[in-house]
């Protein structure tokens, strides 16, 4: 049997899988709370049990994508992990052949093999993120449009999966409505004419609205941060390597991206494709989390590998290494790179070292190993509290008049939360002496009810 080239990819791909399950990291924490929200949700209908998560809100639409878990692998993080790997895979399939298409097959299979390899991709699966759900959209739509645009009739069910695209997008990050923006952009002359366009836009921005408006925005959204030292993660790796600022390694991939832009820009007005990435990567740039991170490194393969190939077609000698000698250095440069943040991310999953949140919900999960099963907390970040703790855990009741507060937190033993993010809770709680301090962190304190 003669081996094909697409023989090698997937053999690439099962290397690939074996490295990324190597990084994972398998305790409870680590996860991004509206990762976790869908986690807990989809686990809930499994199972079949009441547990408070309908108090959480509306989970945004990686619950849906997370849905056929349900069938088999419900309650197990590590298979949630495993199936977010596979779609990232298939994402980065799909970027090869729009890639192709428009650029060539050698730009397609440069970008797609360093996008395998990318830190930021194994961070954001692994914490269930934002990050591989919006590039899944954004690479589904292009062929989800085609496939619209195509379809005999007026209505079609790729119209409706169009539509479920975008709001998925949309409702992960405020990237998903630049996409929109970016597509309403470039078909702006056939929306005067073409009632299929008008119909497919028209419906993708009510969903993507009404998905948004549910959920009152992004609250599981990662905190804000600078540009530059969201940036900094191409360069230093995800903040579970380097959690100091990374504003200075930000410059770097800041200047590419500025002197792509050009480049980028014509491809937009010439293909939609590079549109949608280009108006999703605008508009997350109010919104810089490891998301817009992941993002802005496919960003820089996508348009730039083929600009250096580009480049180097100009020059008039015709030797290889003149042709494609810089392409070569880049290569080496940044697969060695990244395959060197891989490793260290793998030693700090290993270790299991928990930073920010996850500490004070460890020390809550701690707290509660030595209570009955119907001892019941609140926390500022339920879903990830669930997930650590195993226990039915509310969210952050509000902060009232203490008398009023008291009534209402009857039912509590414990409290977790950043008492400078909730200051007038922490004035109310103050006042009330039946809450003592069991730990105090400066990520955030554990209260617990004195008996």
């Amino acid at each position: 049997m003669q081996l094909a080239p697409r023989h090698f990819a997937l053999a690439g791909l099962v290397v690939a899988a074996g490295a990324y399950l190597a990084m994972f990291r398998y305790d409870a924490y680590g996860l991004e709370e509206a990762g976790a929200h869908a986690l807990v949700l989809n686990w809930t209908i499994a199972h079949h049990v009441i547990t408070p998560v309908a108090t959480y809100g509306f989970p945004d639409l990686r619950a849906l994508v997370l849905a056929p878990l349900n069938l088999h692998w419900a309650g197990s993080l590590p298979a949630a992990k495993v199936y977010l790997m596979l779609l990232w895979f298939g994402c980065a399939l799909l970027i090869h052949a729009e890639m192709r298409r428009i650029f060539g097959d050698e730009a397609a299979q440069i970008a797609a093999g360093l996008l395998v390899i990318c830190p930021l991709a194994v961070h954001e699966i692994d914490r269930i993120g934002a990050g591989v759900f919006l590039l899944l959209a954004l690479a589904l739509a292009p062929v989800l449009w085609r496939r619209m645009q195509a379809a005999p009739r007026l209505a079609s069910i790729w119209l409706l999966f169009l539509w479920l695209d975008i709001a998925l997008a949309a409702s992960v990050h405020p990237a998903g409505l630049g996409a929109w923006a970016a597509l309403a952009w470039f078909f702006r002359r056939e929306l005067r004419r073409e009632r299929k366009t008008q119909l497919a836009l028209g419906g993708a921005l009510a969903f993507a609205l009404i998905a948004v408006a549910a959920r009152l925005g992004w609250p599981g959204l990662a905190a804000w941060s600078s540009p530059l030292d969201a940036l900094g993660a191409l360069v230093l790796g995800p903040k579970l390597i380097a959690p100091s600022s990374r504003a200075w390694a930000g410059s770097i991939p800041a200047l590419l991206l500025l002197l792509l832009l050009p480049w980028a820009w014509r491809q937009a007005k010439a293909q939609p494709w590079p549109a949608v990435l280009l108006g999703a990567w605008v508009a997350g740039a109010f919104h810089p989390d490891p998301a817009w991170s992941l993002l802005s490194a496919a960003l820089v393969l996508i348009f730039g590998t083929p600009a250096l190939i580009a480049l180097h077609e100009r020059i008039p000698a015709t030797g290889f290494l003149a042709r494609r000698g810089g392409v070569l250095a880049a290569i080496f440069l940044i697969a060695t790179g990244w395959m060197w943040l891989d490793k260290q991310y793998a030693l700090a999953a290993r270790a299991e070292i928990k930073r920010g949140p996850d500490r004070v919900i460890a020390a809550l999960a701690e707290a509660l190993r030595k209570e009955p099963e119907d001892v019941l907390a609140a926390s500022a970040w339920p879903a990830r509290s669930v997930i650590a703790t195993h226990r039915a855990v509310l969210p952050l009741p509000p902060a009232a008049d203490p008398e009023v507060f008291r009534k209402n937190t009857q039912g509590l033993a414990y409290l977790a939360f950043d008492p400078y993010a909730h200051k007038r809770l922490a004035r109310v709680l103050a006042m009330l002496p039946e809450w003592k301090t069991v730990r105090l962190l400066p990520e955030g304190v554990v209260l617990a009810r004195k008996p």
